[in-house]
């Protein structure tokens, strides 16, 4: 599935530009784990799963959390949203609260260079 998706985009970054060049390489997943870790891959490609049903489940990883760090953000740039990911956390009213993680989303996307790509859910059993 990953590969696909790369290829995909090899394909289209060279419609972009032909000096765009991608070279899909494969990696035990063990190499891949270390190397995406240590934010050493110019593009990773990972698969994510909500944990419960909740924006915070999605905004605190990817803009201060886990992948956050594996994407080589810096703290300078993690402390851009962490003032609203953590009053949005706290906000007891769920009206205002989702007006604060628009914000959220409107703060990535004029910030954020990556591109998120969403695949359809598979049932867990």
């Amino acid at each position: 599935m990953f590969q696909t998706a790369l290829a995909i985009l090899q394909a289209d970054l060279v419609k972009v530009d032909k000096k765009y060049k991608i070279e899909i390489v494969t990696l035990p997943w063990a190499s891949y784990l270390a190397a995406f870790r240590a934010t050493q891959l110019p593009v990773a490609v990972s698969d994510w799963s909500e944990d419960f049903h909740d924006p915070h489940n999605w905004v605190q990883p990817f803009l201060i959390g886990t992948y956050a760090t594996r994407q080589g953000f810096s703290d300078d740039f993690k402390n851009i949203f962490r003032p609203l990911i953590t009053q949005a956390l706290h906000e007891p009213d769920s009206q205002k609260r989702g007006d604060l993680y628009f914000q959220v989303g409107k703060l990535q996307h004029e910030n954020v260079q990556k591109s998120r790509y969403r695949k359809p859910a598979r049932a867990l059993t």
